[in-house]
C-alpha cells in the first residue's frame, strides 16, 4: 500500500493530509491548532497529537496485513 502525503501551510499553520495512493481515500487529516496565546509557537501537545495519529495509521495498516490461522481442537489418534 502506498501513500500520497500532502504537507503544506494553511493560513501560516502546518497541515498534513495522507491519502491511499491507489484508492485516493483520505486516511489522515491534521491541522496545527493553537490552544492559547501564551503558549510557545511549537506546542508539544500538538506534536504529540500528530504522532498519535501517525501511530494509529500505522497500526491500521498493520491490521490489514494480519493473517488468521485456525487450529483444530480435534484429537488425533495417530502419533509420529
Amino acid at each position: 500500500m502506498g501513500y500520497q502525503i500532502d504537507a503544506f501551510l494553511e493560513d501560516g499553520k502546518p497541515a498534513l493530509r495522507i491519502y491511499d495512493a491507489e484508492k485516493r481515500q483520505l486516511y489522515l487529516s491534521w491541522n496545527y491548532n493553537e490552544t492559547a496565546d501564551n503558549e510557545p509557537s511549537h506546542s508539544p501537545n500538538e506534536l504529540k497529537r500528530l504522532f498519535r495519529e501517525l501511530i494509529l495509521l500505522t497500526c491500521k495498516q498493520g491490521m490489514h496485513n494480519i493473517r488468521v490461522f485456525n487450529a483444530s481442537t480435534g484429537q488425533s489418534s495417530s502419533y509420529c
